[in-house]
């Protein structure tokens, strides 16, 4: 009775994973299809994988190790179906991970000129797992059944070689990111994706500017004015808030050249030179205002308070 309901569940075993296909998610708009199993199958392959976990500790295992029996009672052997699922849960595990990081490279590594002109040989690297990724999935595609698919000679061998050279070059765009970001510490607080597009666009500061806010706090753009050609890069000569109304104008106008974190750094030591040069400015005229009102119109909020609490703390130590 218990070879019975072994065979049974042998049986059913096999009906099911014999017409089990994977669920197919169009890539972007390319005519990639990523793949995955429902969370309903892959219930079902962790229940089927611990049937089979029990049948190996049965003491009637022999029977369905024996092929010809097996074969008589149309059922593959407990082992068989032991590596079947095996195979099943590592690569769709490990395919579920190359696909995520896969995807998130491809922008950069085939995307962006910065990562191509910075990391050649990541980048040479990763054009092979993008050709590695691709053909896997087409032949996926093609076949669409989760257990042949995934039983295929060398796929578990190749996929695991891909996941390796793919954590490379995530380990290397990660160290190349780390070296921007230590030039200029306020790339911390930027999104991986945003920073590599501020990189990617650093010779033109017109799409940096939109970056901006996320660079420098309460900053919402730069005054940027063109240099004499369109080869020129511009001039910041000032900048507008994001809170409020305010125009920041600089001291004098900074010429945007060099690299994209070298002169991010010279804006923002420019715009904390500009407020100091006006707070002093501020101090002063604060001395000989004729009116209150006209004063705060005139110098930003920062500095408005700034220079009244100078003004508060200087008249308390005279009295």
């Amino acid at each position: 009775q218990k070879e019975e309901k072994m065979e049974q569940a042998l049986k059913k075993i096999g009906s099911t994973w014999i017409g089990l296909e994977f669920n197919f998610i169009q890539h972007k708009d390319t005519d990639v299809q990523l793949i995955k199993l429902s969370e309903e199958d892959f219930e079902t392959l962790e229940d089927h994988q611990l049937q089979i976990q029990n049948m190996m500790g049965s003491r009637y295992l022999s029977t369905f190790e024996d092929e010809e029996i097996c074969q008589g009672a149309q059922v593959q052997t407990v082992s068989s179906w032991q590596k079947t699922l095996s195979a099943v849960s590592d690569v769709v595990s490990i395919m579920n991970e190359i696909q995520r990081t896969w995807a998130y490279l491809e922008t950069l590594f085939i995307g962006s000129d910065e990562v191509k002109k910075e990391l050649p040989e990541d980048t040479e690297r990763f054009a092979g797992i993008d050709k590695d990724v691709r053909k896997v999935l087409a032949d996926f595609s093609q076949i669409k059944l989760a257990a042949k698919a995934c039983t295929v000679d060398g796929v578990l061998k190749l996929l695991e070689e891909t996941q390796y050279k793919l954590e490379l070059c995530e380990k290397s765009l990660a160290n190349y990111l780390e070296q921007k970001r230590r030039i200029f510490p306020r790339f911390y607080f930027v999104s991986t994706s945003d920073l590599l597009d501020i990189l990617s666009n650093g010779n033109q500061p017109d799409k940096v500017n939109f970056h901006m806010p996320k660079i420098i706090a309460a900053v919402d753009h730069l005054d940027l004015n063109p240099g004499p050609s369109p080869q020129d890069r511009p001039s910041a000569t000032g900048l507008e808030s994001c809170v409020g109304i305010e125009h920041i104008e600089f001291t004098k106008p900074l010429k945007v050249e060099g690299r994209v974190e070298y002169y991010l750094q010279d804006i923002q030591n420019r715009l904390t030179e500009s407020l100091r040069d006006i707070m002093f400015q501020s101090l002063q005229s604060f001395a000989t205002k004729s009116s209150v009102g006209e004063w705060l119109k005139s110098v930003p909020n920062q500095i408005i308070l700034t220079v009244s609490l100078l003004d508060f703390t200087t008249k308390m130590r005279e009295t």
